[in-house]
């Protein structure tokens, strides 16, 4: 409590009271207090940050993906993973099957054949509303990129044994299968051979360098699986009867097994296009203090949001208690509306954010929201997205760069309830509280 007000306090006392004052003085013998509730309404600046696309994935929780930035600053965000095969052949089963010409010479070979399977989980879809309902996604790329390390475990002399029986090794009915969240899936088969020239000392071949998939997106993928099969192939007359494929390589050649280390990598360029895409999630809410400190009357927190990222947001958020039960809608004039920044086309064609737009989002923080935070144990967030407009209808893609930021500036305005219990005669009466700075009442 300031000096001043204090004694203004008084001074209204004395000039009110005066005629008692002069008349009869017992009530001095009683203890003296300024007693009554306050109710100050403040606008104080709280905070400024910045938060851009990767922060975004960060409150979401898309734990398994990288976020990269390109040569040209566009962000992307990137899957990979390493699977690990061994292909037995001591322990295999070796089958006969035909081919076809090998040369003018050598009318048909017979060849071992072993496929290999693998997948690479996508997670970023997770929360994204599994029905379109009339959302749609445009990309201009989704990259789907494999390699594999291929070494034999052979015999000293199996190098010198291959080229005697002009044993060929290759791979052929390469596969992809983007599997939606729906679970239909879309398969991409490259009917193409690719020969495994270095079998014995170890050689790393790609597969699929940077496949574009992007005809998939709106399947929004959970998972992209991927086959290749193996072949070792040799001229049919080295064979005798009932010796099968395996054997042969195995036994006569020295081959016993061959190790493949695939590595995978999606990549997803922000370069799309959204239309009211939905995406929900529930966030963690563990505040530093104790709620049930405080009381609250009327108070509302501002934030003013300026967009430099080229995507409108619709949002909406729920105060959600332990069992995911709703409490209360937490924004206010839900959804508010958070508008994208204006874009421009670059150097290198694509459309860029050109500034920032600036909008104001309020959240209330009544008295009854207030006993409900004391309950919360979530923030339920529902957002629609949807890309800044480019006036191109021929080129609707906006990219999101890494220089791409939304400032927030966050502002309280509050009215908080204050119990004003001020002992004037030194003797402390403010619930033993002593106002914070080592002074009684009546010292101040």
């Amino acid at each position: 409590m300031k000096k001043p007000f204090l004694i203004a306090v008084l001074a209204c006392m004395m000039f009110s009271s005066c005629e008692k004052i002069v008349g009869d003085l017992d009530f001095l013998q009683h203890d003296l207090a300024v007693q009554g509730v306050i109710n100050p309404t403040l606008g104080v600046p709280v905070a400024h940050g910045s938060i851009s696309v990767y922060d975004l994935l960060q409150m979401v929780q898309v734990t398994a993906a990288k976020v990269e930035i390109g040569d040209d600053g566009i962000i992307t965000i990137t899957y990979d993973t390493a699977q690990k095969f061994r292909v037995n052949l001591d322990e295999s089963k070796g089958r006969r099957y035909r081919a076809g010409a090998k040369s003018d010479s050598v009318e048909y070979v017979h060849i071992s054949r072993n496929s290999i399977q693998g997948s690479v989980n996508i997670d970023i879809f997770d929360n994204i509303d599994s029905s379109l309902n009339g959302a749609s996604i445009e990309v201009d790329n989704l990259y789907v990129s494999i390699g594999s390390s291929v070494k034999a475990d052979a015999n000293t002399d199996a190098l010198q044994l291959m080229e005697l029986y002009h044993v060929d090794v290759y791979y052929d009915s390469l596969y992809l299968i983007a599997i939606g969240k729906d679970n239909s899936t879309d398969t991409i088969k490259l009917p193409n051979v690719v020969p495994i020239d270095s079998l014995i000392q170890g050689q790393y071949i790609q597969l699929f360098d940077k496949t574009d998939i992007s005809h998939v997106i709106n399947k929004r993928p959970k998972q992209i699986m991927y086959g290749v099969r193996m072949n070792i192939a040799f001229e049919a007359e080295f064979f005798a009867t009932g010796i099968s494929e395996s054997q042969f390589v195995s036994d006569s050649i020295g081959v016993h097994a061959v190790d493949i280390d695939a590595d995978v990598k999606v990549e997803f360029p922000f370069s799309s296009y959204i239309k009211d895409l939905s995406y929900k999630t529930d966030l963690q809410f563990a505040p530093n203090i104790d709620l049930k400190e405080l009381t609250i009357d009327s108070s509302m927190i501002i934030l003013d949001c300026n967009n430099g990222l080229p995507l409108t947001l619709g949002l909406s958020a729920k105060l959600i208690d332990s069992l995911g039960n709703e409490l209360c809608e937490l924004v206010d004039q839900s959804p508010a509306i958070l508008a994208g920044a204006p874009v421009i086309k670059d150097g290198t064609g694509h459309f860029v954010s050109n500034g920032k737009a600036n909008s104001k989002i309020t959240i209330p923080v009544t008295a009854d929201i207030f006993k409900k935070l004391q309950k919360t144990k979530g923030i339920r967030l529902d957002a629609t997205l949807n890309t800044t407009s480019t006036g191109n209808t021929a080129n609707k893609n906006v990219a999101i760069r890494s220089t791409d930021m939304l400032d927030i500036n966050v502002t309280a305005k509050a009215k908080p309830l204050y119990n004003l219990n001020i002992d004037l005669t030194g003797n402390n009466n403010n619930n033993g509280n002593n106002n914070g700075n080592g002074q009684k009442g009546g010292k101040r």
